[in-house]
């Protein structure tokens, strides 16, 4: 029940922020969790972006990759929890989880930026793979 728990905070202090203040608290969280991550910058049009990268499970070897991802930001007028705060959520529960956990394939988590204005975050992360 602690993921649950966690989940569930995460989505309600996602659901409150603003698009950049949703990318600072992955950051944060992740650091306080001991979590190693890399920012993939990016612009596009007017945009100023960015991509978290978790990096902590990946090796550039690595042909067994699985990705789990989200995006961070939301729709202006959409409630937070309905524009992926909850996606987002369950990425930083399982990113915590398999720091733990070793497993068949390297896990490779991505909250990518930028998705609502055309899935940019994600375009620019294929790309540029930085993985």
């Amino acid at each position: 029940m602690k993921y649950n728990y966690n989940m569930l905070k995460h989505i309600k202090e996602l659901e409150k922020r603003p698009n950049k203040g949703r990318t600072e608290y992955i950051k944060n969280y992740l650091k306080l969790a001991g979590v190693s991550f890399e920012i993939q910058k990016f612009r596009q049009r007017i945009l100023n972006g960015e991509n978290t990268i978790i990096t902590d499970f990946c090796k550039q070897d690595d042909q067994a990759q699985l990705l789990l991802t989200a995006h961070t930001n939301k729709y202006f007028l959409s409630p937070g929890a309905n524009d992926n705060a909850s996606g987002v959520a369950m990425l930083l529960s399982l990113a915590k989880h398999y720091s733990t956990v070793k497993t068949k394939y390297t896990p490779v988590f991505i909250a990518f930026g930028g998705e609502e204005i055309g899935l940019t975050g994600s375009a620019y992360f294929v790309n540029h793979p930085l993985i």
